[in-house]
């Protein structure tokens, strides 16, 4: 089996269990990116990818995080600001133990670095124009103050670096301090009757947003022989952000995010996806 759809299918033990733990307590989820794109188009991984987002709307999200704490297998770790002092992100990652996969910005970093799936909240988003942009411009200098002041962190892209030290430099709080204001600007308009939530952590902010109503009408769907939510209209979403999203992109732009081998180390993967390709 080669090395990429190893990691794909280690990537997927992850979000069994990110899907066992929701299913158990009755938390909504949601497939977003290019896993949702994935699901739809592939019916599992986009065959060229090494990651899997997950969304969930932000008292779900704050749910899942207070009770995957008791929950989680042990082989797992839940990687949040509060749970890795070493780690400069305000979104959650599940992480494998003992294994390696490092992100182009974290091979000098002291947190956990096994292999992940991400979990993003979804907060919601003001309906004017220009609320909605202060709201962004906002939260995008705490974000990157917030990397900036952390250790072992070094962007590859001189843009970023720069962008992050400045931002580090500019907002002379401490760690702590910044990601709770970062919070507070992404949390501002909950409970507000807004028509859309955003990722704001995602890589397509400009379009990496759903309608609320949306977000609470999911469905099933298959991705690598198990059943996740998604969004009923996700149609809406995929098209708004691909375009033509069963057109397959030319060769050359199919590649990965991170271009780091991963290191499963003794870990066995356990879903019935591996097992069945295994034979």
């Amino acid at each position: 089996m080669k090395e990429l759809r190893k990691l794909q299918l280690a990537i997927l033990d992850l979000a069994v269990e990110f899907k066992r733990i929701c299913d158990k307590h009755h938390i909504n989820y949601f497939l977003v990116g290019g896993s949702l794109l994935g699901a739809v188009r592939h019916k599992g991984f986009i065959p060229w990818d090494d990651d899997m987002d997950i969304g969930l709307l932000r008292r779900d999200y704050q749910k899942f995080i207070s009770i995957a704490k008791e929950e989680l297998d042990p082989s797992y770790f839940l990687q949040t600001f509060n749970s890795d002092t070493h780690y400069g992100h305000g979104y959650a990652k599940l992480r494998i133990r003992n294994t390696v996969f490092l992100e182009d910005y974290t091979k000098d970093s002291k947190q956990n670095n096994g292999v992940f799936l991400d979990v993003f909240p979804f907060d919601n988003i003001p309906d004017n124009k220009l609320l909605k942009k202060i709201q962004y411009l906002q939260f995008k200098c705490y974000k990157w103050s917030l990397l900036g002041k952390t250790d072992g962190y070094s962007f590859v892209q001189r843009k970023r670096r720069l962008f992050a030290k400045t931002m580090g430099i500019m907002i002379p709080w401490n760690r702590k301090k910044t990601y709770t204001k970062m919070c507070n600007i992404c949390t501002k308009y909950i409970g507000c009757n807004t028509v859309y939530a955003a990722n704001l952590f995602g890589a397509y902010y400009d379009n990496d947003y759903y309608r609320c109503d949306d977000l609470k009408d999911v469905i099933e769907i298959e991705f690598e022989g198990y059943l996740f939510k998604a969004p009923r209209n996700y149609h809406r979403f995929l098209s708004h952000i691909y375009g033509d999203y069963m057109k397959l992109p030319p060769e050359n732009k199919r590649r990965c995010h991170t271009q780091t081998k991963p290191n499963l180390g003794s870990y066995y993967i356990r879903n019935k996806q591996y097992q069945k390709e295994k034979k």
